[in-house]
C-alpha cells in the first residue's frame, strides 16, 4: 500500500530506503553541519565547503526519490524519457561523488590544521 500511495512501481521499491532512513539522515546532517560551523568559525572556505557537500548530498537524495517514480515505470516509458533518466542518474551519482570527496577534503583540512596547532603548541611548550 505505502508503495502504491508514493506511486512507486515494484522495481522503484528498493529506492524506498530514503523515505525509511530520512529521519536518521536528517539527525546525522544537522549534527555534521553543527559540528563543522562550530569548528570553522574562522575559516569561511570550510564553512563555504560544509554547505556545499550537504547540498550536494540534499540534492542527491532529491533525484534518487524520483528515480524511484520513474523506475517503477521502465517498461512504459518512451525512449526520451529513458535518455532523461539515464542524465538524472548520472546527475545524481555525481552530487554523490562531489559531495563524497568535499567530505573527505573537510576531514582532511580540519585534521590538518588540528595536528598543525598541536605540534605548534608542542613547539611553545619546548621553548
Amino acid at each position: 500500500r505505502l508503495l502504491h500511495s508514493l506511486e512507486i512501481g515494484k522495481s522503484g521499491g528498493t529506492l524506498l530506503w530514503g523515505l525509511i532512513f530520512s529521519p536518521l539522515l536528517i539527525l546525522i546532517a544537522a549534527s555534521l553541519l553543527n559540528f563543522y560551523l562550530q569548528r570553522f568559525k574562522k575559516n569561511r572556505i570550510l564553512i563555504i565547503l560544509t554547505l556545499m557537500m550537504i547540498s550536494f548530498f540534499v540534492a542527491s537524495f532529491l533525484l534518487e526519490q524520483q528515480e524511484a517514480h520513474i523506475a517503477g515505470q521502465l517498461n512504459q516509458i518512451s525512449h526520451a524519457q529513458l535518455k532523461h533518466y539515464q542524465l538524472m542518474t548520472l546527475i545524481e551519482e555525481s552530487c554523490e561523488l562531489f559531495a563524497t570527496s568535499l567530505l573527505l577534503t573537510i576531514h582532511f583540512y580540519f585534521f590538518k590544521t588540528l595536528y598543525h596547532s598541536e605540534t605548534e603548541g608542542e613547539t611553545n611548550d619546548a621553548k
